[in-house]
C-alpha cells in the first residue's frame, strides 16, 4: 500500500491597470507533476534476469514555483504587446541513480528525486488577433537554465572507481543561453469574399498558416583531452524550420466540409539530427575534421585548422571528401599523406605532398573546398544525419449537424 501525497498548490494573480490600453501583471504559483508511471512502477530486467532499472511510486511529486512580472500594452487597437520577465524555480525532479558493486554483477539504476532545476528568462510577444486579411503572432524568449542534482548520480562500491567518477562528474550543469523566436501569419481572405457559386463562396475563408520556428545553437562540451574546466565550449549551427497549413471549409445545410494541406519542414531546410554517429570514434572524426574558431579549439591542443565551423556543419551532397590535416611546419612531417591537403601553422599555407615535393595548393581550389565543406569527415550512418525532411498531407474532414 502506497501512502498518499497531499500537497497545496497556492496561486496568486495580479493584474493592475495603468492606463485604458496598458496593464501591469504579476503571477505566483506552486505547481506539482505526477511522474510517468514508467518511471514510479518500473521493474526492469536483462537476459539474465538481474535488475537494470527499479522506479519508486513513494517519490515526492515534482514541485515548479513560478514567478512572472509582465507588462501588456495594446496599440492601435489591433495589436497586443507583452513584455515579461519570468522564474522558475523546480525541486524534486525525478533522476536516475546508479548503484554498482565492486565485480560489477549488481549494477542497476534506481529512480530518485534529488535534482533540481532554475530557469529565467525574458520574453517578447506582440500579436494581431483580429483582421479582414492578416493576422499572426511574433515571440522571442530569452532563456537560461541551471540544473544539477544533490548527492551523486553513481554508487560504487569500489572506492577507486567512486573517487574517480566524483572528479570527473560535476554537480551541476550551467549551459549558456538558447534565444529562441516563435512566430506564425495567418493570411485568410475575409469571410463574403469573391461571388458565389453554388451556395459556396469559393474565395472566401482561405488560410494559409505559416509558422516559422527558430533556436539559437546549443551549447555542447568538446574537451578530447579532458582538461579541466573545459565545460559547454562549442555551439551547434541555429535550427530553422517553416511549415505551412492551408484550409478552407465549405458550410452545407447539415454538415461541412474542411478541406486541409499541411507542408512539414516547407522548405526542406537540412538541420543536422546528431544521431548520426554510430560510436564516439565516429564522432571524434567528424569534430577533429571541423575547422573551430582559434578560440574554442587551440585551448584543447590538438592541432585544429582554424576557420568558422559549427557543430551541425555539413558537407555538401554529393561533394567528395578531401581530408586536410594540419601540421606545425612541414619539416618535422616525415610521412606526409599524398592525398590529404595540410594546413601549415608557421606559414599558414595549404600544401599537399606531390612527386616527392611539397607544392601550395591553388587558393581557388581551396575556395571552393571551404564552400562546399570537402573537408568534413560525415558521420557514417548519413541516413540518419538530416531528420524531418519536407512531408505533405492533405484530406477531408466532415462535420455533421446534429
Amino acid at each position: 500500500m502506497i501512502d498518499p501525497q497531499l500537497t497545496l498548490s497556492p496561486r496568486l494573480m495580479i493584474s493592475h491597470p495603468i492606463t485604458e490600453s496598458s496593464k501591469l501583471f504579476f503571477n505566483y504559483g506552486h505547481y506539482r507533476q505526477i511522474p510517468n508511471s514508467e518511471g514510479l512502477y518500473r521493474m526492469q530486467r536483462d537476459l539474465y534476469s538481474q535488475a537494470e532499472t527499479i522506479g519508486d511510486p513513494t517519490l515526492p511529486l515534482e514541485r515548479t514555483i513560478s514567478y512572472e512580472l509582465g507588462y501588456d500594452q495594446s496599440l492601435f487597437d489591433q495589436y497586443l504587446l507583452r513584455l515579461s520577465a519570468y522564474y522558475k524555480d523546480i525541486s524534486d525532479q525525478g533522476i536516475y541513480v546508479a548503484y554498482i558493486d565492486k565485480k560489477g554483477t549488481v549494477n542497476y539504476d534506481k529512480l530518485d528525486n534529488t535534482g533540481y532545476e532554475d530557469i529565467r528568462g525574458f520574453e517578447f510577444d506582440i500579436t494581431k488577433r483580429t483582421g479582414d486579411w492578416i493576422t499572426g503572432d511574433f515571440n522571442y524568449e530569452y532563456r537560461v537554465g541551471t540544473s544539477g542534482y544533490f548527492g551523486y548520480r553513481e554508487y560504487n562500491e569500489n572506492p577507486i572507481e567512486q573517487r574517480t567518477y566524483i572528479q570527473n562528474n560535476p554537480y551541476q550543469e550551467k549551459p549558456r543561453a538558447q534565444p529562441r523566436l516563435k512566430s506564425y501569419i495567418d493570411l485568410h481572405t475575409p469571410l463574403n469574399y469573391g461571388p458565389e457559386i453554388a451556395g459556396q463562396k469559393l474565395l472566401a475563408d482561405w488560410h494559409f498558416n505559416f509558422i516559422f520556428n527558430w533556436l539559437a545553437g546549443s551549447w555542447r562540451t568538446w574537451n578530447p583531452a579532458g582538461i579541466t574546466g573545459v565545460l559547454y565550449n562549442v555551439q551547434g549551427k541555429d535550427y530553422y524550420n517553416l511549415d505551412l497549413r492551408i484550409q478552407k471549409v465549405f458550410p452545407f445545410k447539415n454538415f461541412d466540409i474542411k478541406f486541409f494541406m499541411d507542408f512539414y519542414n516547407f522548405l526542406n531546410l537540412k538541420n543536422f539530427s546528431g544521431y548520426s554517429f554510430v560510436d564516439n570514434f565516429d564522432f571524434n572524426y567528424y569534430m577533429y575534421s571541423l575547422h573551430l574558431p582559434s578560440g574554442v579549439a587551440d585551448p584543447l591542443g590538438y592541432g585544429n585548422i582554424p576557420g568558422d565551423d559549427k557543430f551541425g556543419d555539413y558537407r555538401k551532397n554529393g561533394v567528395a571528401y578531401q581530408p586536410m590535416e594540419w601540421m606545425r611546419d612541414r619539416s618535422v612531417n616525415t610521412s606526409p599523406n599524398g592525398i590529404a591537403i595540410y594546413y601549415e601553422a608557421s606559414s599558414k599555407k595549404y600544401l599537399q605532398y606531390q612527386n616527392s615535393q611539397w607544392v601550395e595548393v591553388d587558393k581557388k581550389q581551396i575556395d571552393k573546398i571551404m564552400d562546399d565543406k570537402a573537408y568534413i569527415d560525415m558521420p557514417n550512418q548519413s541516413f540518419f544525419t538530416f531528420l524531418d525532411p519536407r512531408s505533405i498531407f492533405f484530406g477531408l474532414t466532415f462535420t455533421f449537424h446534429l
